[in-house]
């Protein structure tokens, strides 16, 4: 009856003690960043792909700490949403993640949604290509080089991002020339592609356009700026551009080294400089 009496103890005793809980969340942005430090500033150690499913130790001032190839990173608590939890006993062995099979050459805490469900068996991140999809629209205004011809116009662009870096893509815009030598539209259509130099919230980048004028001739404009990321996929961009644009410009009509009060309009390829501002998503 003792024996009975210090079992029933020790079952109460185990039921009372504090349960902790290990939370797993799935990641819901196209692309999430993994930072060594909760800063957007911070070095980007690797990403994770949209239904990846990572465990969560921590989360605070926006951001959830994870593990990442065994070591602690942080990314972004807007990117990620709660999935599910595991109530575990402190009497219980604790675990990081979940075992790794011995196919899998590099340990993680990541996996994909679909094989967790299935079998909930974890498997490592790809780290192929990852492409996604991306917009630009631009503001532009100007001046010629040669000639009295100022211009603004906008400018916009959809195509693919290749690892947050490489954009490639085509586009189209609209363009005003006025001043004493000019007064018309152009409408360029363009090929167009982007590269970014890092993978921080400041980053420099080059852009070049080529194509044609619905209204002109010859299009080409090429930019090098500083793009500001604000808030996920979206960034501010601020840039100097040259743009060689070939439209209608007023020819005055000489005859050695006098000009004639007469003059005519002919399409030539004018030279321009100017400043540009948009944003991407």
């Amino acid at each position: 009856m003792k024996n009975h009496k210090i079992l029933l103890f020790v079952l109460c005793l185990i039921c009372t003690l504090p349960l902790h809980a290990q939370s797993y969340y799935e990641v819901k942005s196209k692309i999430l960043d993994v930072l060594e430090r909760p800063d957007l500033n911070a070095q980007v150690i690797g990403q994770l792909k949209e239904h990846d499913i990572v465990e969560v130790h921590a989360t605070s001032g926006g951001w959830a700490t994870i593990k990442y190839q065994e070591r602690t990173a942080y990314v972004e608590e807007e990117g990620i949403s709660f999935l599910y939890s595991e109530e575990k006993r402190p009497t219980e062995q604790p675990t990081a993640a979940p075992v790794v099979p011995q196919t899998v050459t590099q340990p993680t805490a990541i996996t994909s949604s679909k094989k967790l469900m299935e079998a909930n068996t974890p498997t490592i991140m790809s780290k192929n290509k990852t492409i996604d999809y991306k917009g630009y629209v631009d503001f532009d205004c100007g001046g010629s080089v040669y000639y009295d011809d100022i211009y603004f116009g906008f400018l916009t662009s959809h195509g693919i991002l290749i690892k947050d870096r490489l954009y490639i893509g085509a586009g189209l815009g609209y363009n005003y020339h006025g001043g004493d030598d000019t007064h018309c539209s152009t409408l360029p259509c363009f090929v167009n592609t982007r590269f970014n130099f890092l993978k921080k919230r400041v980053s420099p980048f080059f852009d070049c356009k080529v194509g044609g004028s619905f209204l002109g001739g010859i299009y080409l404009s090429t930019s090098v700026g500083t793009r500001i990321k604000l808030k996920k996929k979206v960034g501010l961009n601020f840039s100097i551009a040259y743009t060689l644009q070939s439209h209608e410009v007023k020819i005055n009509d000489f005859y050695g080294y006098f000009y004639y009060s007469s003059y005519h309009f002919e399409d030539v390829n004018v030279h321009h400089i100017g400043i540009r501002l948009g944003i991407d998503f």
